[in-house]
């Protein structure tokens, strides 16, 4: 039963991929069609993967952003308080 079932599974996957692209079940699909349908997804999953590296490329940019302004933060506040020590003691 449990084969049954997963074997529904895909073919109801299977069918929700050809569907839209073809109008037809997968089971209805010539071995030309299936191909086509295999080829349109691995250009999809191709364009994804560069969408996905540019993504991350972005994501790269911006943490190196921060951390610097972070450090430039740390540098600055290290500046005023090296400014009030110079202060305090030049003061009294």
């Amino acid at each position: 039963m449990t084969n049954d079932h997963s074997a529904s599974d895909r073919e109801r996957q299977l069918d929700a991929i050809t569907w839209p692209r073809l109008g037809k079940r997968w089971s209805e699909c010539t071995i030309s069609e299936m191909e086509t349908v295999l080829a349109d997804l691995r250009s999809e999953i191709d364009a994804n993967e560069v969408r996905i590296a540019r993504m991350q490329a972005r994501c790269d940019q911006y943490d190196a952003a921060v951390a610097d302004g972070l450090e430039q933060a740390a540098k600055w506040a290290n500046g005023l308080v090296q400014l009030e020590n110079w202060a305090n003691r030049n003061h009294r």
